[in-house]
């Protein structure tokens, strides 16, 4: 069953809590997610460790063996990539982006039980099926909401506003994953939690495949050629993705959204890999003249009147 309602009037709804309520629960969840982020910083679980080894392991391949050998292997904004990380994880995420992402879901499903009497929405049910199909069901799905907010990402100005960030890199490698607004960082969970818990998986169950695919994201950045053969049809690589943020790709017509999973460009028509060409210029019209520091990337898509003018 898709959702479960109540046939009833609109004063027989749940009322939707006071915004006073609404500010406590936000102070509770961003002191919770505070916590919790600190203790994972002070004392690493084993999927943290795991994380941390994989990210070094890419950079000491593209280090010893860069795919494209003329990159500096120290670029000029890698320390602004990394900064960006630190910045969206241990500042922004652990003060403020948890709460308002919770805030968010909580509003959302106040929303449908007030307006439309609808309590639960649970589209499956998870729990009798083993862990290894629900783990690859939820691994589809979610690389699926996120290839298509990677899409929209490009399609709707206002999020390409924000989008441009990441895009104004020159050079690639897997420090770049990590450049991103944060106002993208708050798009995401919408993309990700929210449908995946309404949908019926824990959060838990989530978090691991999506560090799974964030491992991934941070690969297809990196400088490093691994020939997958028939898996390249499959699986998401830096050969692929280097054409994603190819100048020539403008961002209106742009291609291989995917993170860890090449299908669904396949699947909508927007994978493209005309040769495994390693030397590409990067970015995007006019990134001559973007902001090259953290500040000025930061406050540049508010300066950004055109959101509403440009058509999708």
């Amino acid at each position: 069953m898709l959702y479960s309602s109540r046939s009833t009037t609109r004063s027989d709804r749940r009322a939707m809590a006071s915004l006073h309520d609404y500010w406590e629960l936000f102070v509770l969840f961003q002191a919770s997610a505070f916590r919790s982020g600190l203790e994972s910083v002070l004392h690493p679980t084993w999927l943290g460790h795991l994380y941390l080894l994989v990210i070094a392991a890419f950079v000491a391949w593209e280090t010893w063996r860069p795919w494209r050998p003329a990159q500096r292997r120290l670029r000029q904004s890698a320390g602004l990539d990394l900064f960006y990380t630190l910045f969206n994880y241990m500042f922004f995420w652990m003060v403020l982006g948890t709460g308002v992402s919770e805030l968010a879901a909580l509003l959302f499903r106040d929303g449908l039980a007030s307006v439309f009497g609808i309590e639960h929405l649970v589209a499956i049910e998870l729990a009798a099926l083993p862990l290894w199909a629900r783990y690859l069901l939820l691994l589809l799905l979610l690389d699926f909401s996120s290839w298509l907010g990677h899409w929209l990402l490009h399609r709707v100005d206002f999020l390409w506003a924000f989008h441009q960030v990441h895009h104004s890199a020159r050079e690639l490698d897997v420090l770049n994953a990590g450049r991103i607004h944060f106002v993208e960082k708050l798009f995401y969970p919408f993309v990700f939690y929210v449908p995946m818990g309404m949908i019926g998986f824990a959060v838990e169950d989530t978090f691991v495949i999506g560090l799974f695919i964030s491992v991934f994201s941070a690969f297809t950045h990196a400088n490093v050629y691994l020939p997958l053969g028939p898996l390249r049809y499959v699986l998401n690589n830096p050969q692929i993705h280097l054409w994603h943020h190819a100048a020539a790709v403008s961002y209106k017509r742009n291609v291989n959204y995917g993170d860890a999973l090449a299908i669904w460009d396949y699947l909508f028509g927007t994978w493209y890999l005309p040769d495994d060409r390693n030397e590409l210029e990067l970015g995007f019209e006019g990134v001559e003249g973007y902001p090259t520091g953290f500040w000025g990337q930061l406050l540049e898509p508010f300066r950004s009147w055109s959101w509403f003018g440009r058509g999708a």
